[in-house]
């Protein structure tokens, strides 16, 4: 069990300098409390142990990112963060739904054409 945190632990440091580098490239002017909201969802997430294969880990951080984005009003969109990685938001979305539904967020998919 002592494995398994330490494990958790590792990953949510690995992932939360990720995370940073993500939101540093936007240009947001709330970085700070994105960043807060991010951390929190990525802590949140590794606790319930969502799975996600490994060359999806990078996109799921950027809908974290999303996600926090959208919780301060920020006006961005997967489209945005798409093409600021150069990723397709198509990719995006399956893992953007996966979370949604994990996480019981309905005001995201309820207002989604993609439901």
């Amino acid at each position: 069990d002592a494995t398994k945190s330490d494990n958790i632990l590792f990953n949510m440091v690995k992932f939360s300098r990720v995370l940073k580098k993500i939101i540093l490239k936007t240009k947001i002017i709330h970085k700070k409390r994105v960043y807060s909201q991010a951390k929190f969802l990525l802590f949140q997430t590794i606790h319930c142990s969502l799975t996600l294969p490994f060359n999806k880990i990078f996109h799921f951080l950027i809908i974290l990112c999303f996600i926090a984005c959208k919780n301060e009003k920020i006006p961005l969109n997967l489209y945005d963060f798409g093409r600021l990685f150069s990723i397709s938001v198509l990719e995006l979305i399956p893992i953007f739904f996966k979370f949604c539904r994990k996480f019981n967020i309905r005001e995201f998919i309820c207002n989604s054409k993609f439901n």
